[in-house]
């Protein structure tokens, strides 16, 4: 089964508000009544150096964090498993946060990417989209998605994401 690497780059901007949330027990912030439905909780893993941002995921560090495994879709069946698997690391060091991440792909050559342009849209493209809610509100969060050829869009949203504020460009690479 081939896979493509992925590896972000999420700079000091969101480095110091994100990363003190990864650390923190979503679980025992969750209200008394939604123990129940709790969500999965992925850890940070502190590192003393993060990774080259290149596009392969064999530094050091990532082999420190456990994977995110077992994601469920979103389309075309929500909430079924998903048909392909994919693995997500974060590591992060004194100034940013890292996501490896590994999106495995029984028929590789049939990946869609078209798409160049910075803010493009990707909606016809194969990507991936980070979802990052920094405040912990579930309303509001900061976009980042990326295309297999390197195009990046982001944006703020907000509202529970009825609006999407494509005029805020986050300071990031992968």
């Amino acid at each position: 089964m081939k896979h493509a690497n992925l590896s972000v780059l999420v700079t000091r901007f969101l480095g110091f508000v994100f990363v003190g949330a990864v650390a923190a027990q979503m679980a025992a912030a969750a209200p008394a009544g939604n123990r129940s439905q709790e969500r999965p909780v992925v850890r940070a893993v502190k590192v003393d150096q993060g990774p080259r941002i290149d596009g392969f995921l064999n530094d050091d560090c990532w082999k420190l964090a456990d994977p995110a495994k077992g994601f469920l879709q979103r389309e075309p069946q929500e909430g079924a498993p998903a048909t392909e698997k994919t693995e997500v690391r974060i590591v992060y060091d004194g100034a940013n946060l890292y996501f490896g991440i590994r999106c495995y792909d029984s028929e590789p050559e049939k990946i869609v990417a078209t798409q160049l342009a910075r803010d493009g849209d990707l909606d016809g493209d194969d990507h991936l989209s980070l979802v990052l809610d920094t405040y912990h509100d579930r309303r509001n969060a900061f976009y980042f998605s990326v295309n297999p050829l390197g195009a990046r869009l982001d944006g703020y949203l907000t509202d529970e994401s009825e609006r999407f504020d494509m005029n805020w460009n986050g300071v990031w690479d992968c």
